[in-house]
């Protein structure tokens, strides 16, 4: 997660969380603990993977 809230380039760290926020809520993404209990990643669950598919297949 800290690598995407590092995008400066793309966005500010506070608009990447709040975009994440959004993608929790709508249960695209979830975050998993990594063996580093200070660090976590982020994971497309289902949905998300299935939203993604979608989107490139319509390219």
């Amino acid at each position: 997660m800290g690598d995407l809230l590092g995008l400066d380039s793309i966005a500010s760290p506070a608009t990447i969380h709040a975009a994440l926020k959004k993608l929790t809520r709508k249960n695209l993404i979830q975050f998993r603990q990594a063996t580093d209990s200070r660090a976590r990643y982020v994971e497309l669950r289902e949905l998300g993977l299935k939203r993604f598919n979608d989107l490139a297949k319509a390219k």
